[in-house]
């Protein structure tokens, strides 16, 4: 990051990340019945099991970070909000990406497949269907 870090910017950032987490935890719970994706959430669970997500969210020149654990079927933040390396998966997001799911969570609650889903590549490809 270069000397034109905005804390206001890295703020909107965090909370749209949470934001999208939120959505992502609504998905699961309103689609546990819908096959097969309870089925693809169990198994993500698995692999995971006592991993670390480092969600990311860049825009522009600011970068703002969410650490999570996936357990219970749910995302679940860890007041850690740091970047920091180590045994953590990380994901990270363009901002227009998160921006959209948030706008219009309806949209990816009826059809999970518009969510990025893939822990295991580092960035998302931003699909605005």
């Amino acid at each position: 990051m270069d000397g034109n870090y905005d804390s206001s910017s890295t703020m909107m950032l965090q909370n749209g990340l949470s934001d999208y987490i939120g959505v992502c935890n609504t998905i699961m719970s309103a689609n546990t019945e819908r096959f097969p994706f309870a089925h693809i959430w169990q198994a993500l669970e698995e692999e995971l099991a006592g991993r670390l997500i480092e969600y990311r969210v860049t825009q522009d020149q600011n970068l703002a970070c969410l650490t999570a654990i996936f357990i219970d079927q749910k995302i679940r933040i860890i007041n850690r909000p740091q970047c920091n390396a180590g045994m953590r998966i990380p994901k990270t997001f363009d901002w227009l990406y998160i921006q959209s799911v948030i706008d219009k969570p309806a949209r990816y609650i009826a059809n999970p497949t518009l969510i990025d889903w893939c822990l295991d590549t580092d960035t998302n490809v931003i699909r605005l269907r």
